[in-house]
């Protein structure tokens, strides 16, 4: 469950889709839940369009380690899927 300003964050990126082609960039401070807003915005994706394929990437191992468990939870319920996390807790997640 999102908080308010990460939901109104997410309307923001849904509304910017709308109107625009490229790339956007959301911008908010150090602990607003950018992780949860990335996890709901792979959820709806997966859900509106099964086929939707996700590569997140990032340059440090510890947002790797921070992102798997905070996406895993909202994805749970998403019935195709894979979701591989490569260095979290020393382990891969595997295919589910």
């Amino acid at each position: 469950m999102l908080r308010d300003y990460q939901e109104k964050a997410l309307k923001e990126l849904y509304s910017w889709f709308e109107t625009h082609e490229g790339h956007p960039c959301l911008v908010l401070p150090t602990g607003a839940g950018k992780s949860h807003i990335i996890a709901e915005l792979c959820k709806d994706a997966i859900q509106k369009w099964p086929e939707t394929r996700i590569l997140m990437l990032t340059h440090v191992k510890e947002l790797i380690e921070q992102e798997c468990p905070e996406a895993e939870a909202p994805l749970a319920e998403c019935t195709a899927r894979d979701l591989l996390c490569p260095g979290s807790a020393g382990e891969n997640s595997g295919n589910r």
